[in-house]
């Protein structure tokens, strides 16, 4: 699995919303000077508001009305479109670092981008002719020194799993459901070229292989659509458009002429494919383009690949490109994540520092989506930001193995060996309870079913993740409040008992605001929580930086003691406009694998 990278291009102001996202992702960053000699054109673009906007009025304390009842959560309550729940607020201006200015107007998720936090937690299943090959044939090509030619490994006839009925995919779909995962997504053409799919613009194809030919209506892409449509999956396809070295074409339109011809049998032939995850897309390493029969050296460039994406939005409309135009991959196999996280890919200097005035910019501006591809992200000085425009709203998403071997595939006599409890739901904490989405690789071994150790696993893991979910004591629905400012949540005349507090922004009315917050209950300030990270650090749920989707906080001084409290205060001090609206939830969760020893 490999990140995608970018370049830059030119003046979009001509160019069609496809185009400006298509620069968008392929925007390498300028230095330091020169994005600083650009403030110029930042401050041009900023609205001033001069007048403070309206917060909601105080509820004083003999306004406020009971707790709500406790009702019961799912595990995709932290992307939820609305809460239920009637608990009283009262709002207050707190202090502002600049009255009345609104120093920046985030841009607001398309439809597309909301339609991703019901996938938060989705999962690979990886299988193809890599599952045939040694490990360290990985990305299943291999270039000639002599004479520069890339081919794939595996030949057709490797893919022949040993099986006498066809490949159960429903075993996939029942255990990615089990897990707690909403969206599968299949390896229909990795690196190398294999298409799982009957294609006719190649022969390298699973109609080829004896697998095809001892089944000779065989679709693997059919098959897994279907499975996720009986088990209510999201259907989320994978493809690795720059490594196909199967491919013999002499030329850079041969090439994608076929690979758009792909793409419409995919995308037009099963329905609804909710995702495209794009692999190597932008890539601008020296080994890429791994293209059979093409230069084995640089890359595409992008205007291929500004045609490419306004084809598939042409074609199939409603399909998310993460990895690509709607979002990106945060950190990358690692499955920790990256917090904190703003979906914001343009963010000008002057609204970080008004923001968070004793801090560097690197803690906010360096960890937005675009700037893992290259530094601060800056636009070219002909590219002026339109206030709110989806263009430049970006999805964070992390992924990782089961496999303790760090492999995404199972190779010959390899053990299907999962990481332990501990790991998994804490890559699930890390990722999901702190804005961002996870995608977790459940391979197939030779025979194309999931290993039992494999499938018990993920089942485990969806045991703990309910659990993390835990129930809700009080909620508060979405709320304006002057930022910086305090949303003040009376949990009832009597004291409520929790340990977690979900925090989320109306990202489709403010777009992420919040920079910085803090917690309290009855007048006391809450410290984060630690509980167990990688390489058997600690590190807190969301510390208490960006919210965005949806974080959760550990409360009390302890990860498995219980607060009890009538009246919680959340108190933004970071902000980067005057005004968001934040939903409010305490709960009663149970940390399972992540509690301490011995709790």
């Amino acid at each position: 699995m490999r990140k995608s990278q970018c370049f830059c291009h030119g003046d979009i102001s001509q160019q069609s919303v496809v185009d400006r996202r298509v620069d968008e992702v392929g925007c390498l960053s300028a230095d330091r000077r020169v994005y600083e000699a650009r403030l110029g054109i930042w401050a041009m673009i900023l609205v001033i508001a001069l007048t403070t906007p309206t917060v909601g009025h105080p509820t004083s304390p003999s306004q406020r009305h009971t707790a709500p009842s406790v009702s019961s959560v799912t595990p995709k309550s932290l992307s939820a479109e609305h809460l239920d729940g009637s608990a009283s607020v009262g709002t207050s201006q707190g202090r502002e670092l600049r009255r009345g200015i609104q120093l920046f107007t985030p841009p607001l998720p398309s439809q597309k981008h909301l339609r991703t936090s019901r996938w938060n937690f989705s999962s690979f299943v990886h299988f193809g002719p890599t599952t045939f090959l040694l490990p360290s044939q990985d990305d299943n090509c291999e270039t000639n020194s002599n004479t520069n030619v890339t081919r794939p490994i595996a030949s057709v006839s490797d893919f022949n799993p040993n099986r006498t009925t066809p490949i159960d995919t429903d075993q996939w779909a029942r255990t990615v459901r089990a897990m707690g995962a909403t969206q599968l997504c299949f390896t229909a053409h990795h690196s190398g070229g294999f298409a799982m799919w009957p294609s006719k613009y190649k022969n390298y194809t699973i109609a080829a292989s004896p697998y095809g030919r001892r089944f000779p209506n065989a679709d693997l892409v059919r098959d897994v659509v279907a499975s996720c449509r009986r088990y209510n999956l999201s259907p989320c396809l994978y493809i690795a458009p720059e490594v196909d070295c199967n491919l013999a074409m002499s030329t850079q339109d041969a090439y994608f002429s076929a690979l758009k011809g792909m793409l419409k049998e995919l995308l037009t032939s099963y329905g609804t494919i909710d995702r495209l995850w794009l692999d190597t897309v932008f890539t601008p390493f020296n080994n890429f383009p791994k293209a059979r029969g093409l230069p084995g050296g640089g890359s595409f460039g992008v205007a291929p690949w500004r045609d490419l994406f306004r084809y598939i939005a042409e074609i199939s409309p409603e399909t998310v490109t993460l990895p690509g135009l709607d979002g990106c991959e945060v950190n990358s196999d690692y499955g920790y994540g990256r917090y904190p996280y703003m979906s914001a890919s343009v963010i000008p200097p002057m609204a970080i520092d008004a923001a968070l005035p004793d801090r560097s910019l690197t803690p906010l501006i360096g960890e937005n989506c675009w700037n893992i591809y290259g530094g601060l992200g800056v636009r070219n000085v002909s590219q002026i930001y339109r206030p709110g425009d989806p263009t430049y709203f970006k999805v964070g998403e992390d992924m990782a193995t089961i496999q303790r071997s760090g492999e995404w595939f199972i190779h010959p006599g390899q053990p299907a060996v999962p990481w332990t409890q501990e790991v998994l739901a804490g890559q699930y904490a890390a990722t999901v309870l702190r804005g961002l989405n996870w995608i977790l690789n459940v391979p197939a071994g030779t025979d194309g079913q999931l290993p039992t150790a494999y499938v018990n696993a993920a089942e485990a893991l969806g045991n703990a993740t309910r659990g993390l979910h835990g129930r809700i004591v009080a909620s508060l629905p979405f709320t304006d409040v002057q930022c910086p400012g305090t949303v003040e949540f009376s949990l009832g005349a009597t004291s409520a008992t929790f340990n977690a507090v979900v925090l989320r922004e109306d990202l489709a009315k403010t777009g992420q605001v919040v920079a910085n917050y803090s917690l309290s209950v009855d007048g006391t300030t809450l410290p984060p929580a630690s509980i167990p990270g990688p390489a058997f650090d600690q590190w807190n749920i969301s510390a208490g930086t960006s919210i965005g989707f949806g974080v959760m906080d550990l409360v009390g001084r302890e990860v498995d003691g219980m607060l009890r409290g009538r009246h919680l205060s959340v108190v933004l001090t970071g902000c980067l406009a005057t005004r968001a609206r934040i939903a409010v939830e305490a709960r009663s969760v149970d940390l399972g694998p992540l509690a301490p020893s011995g709790s």
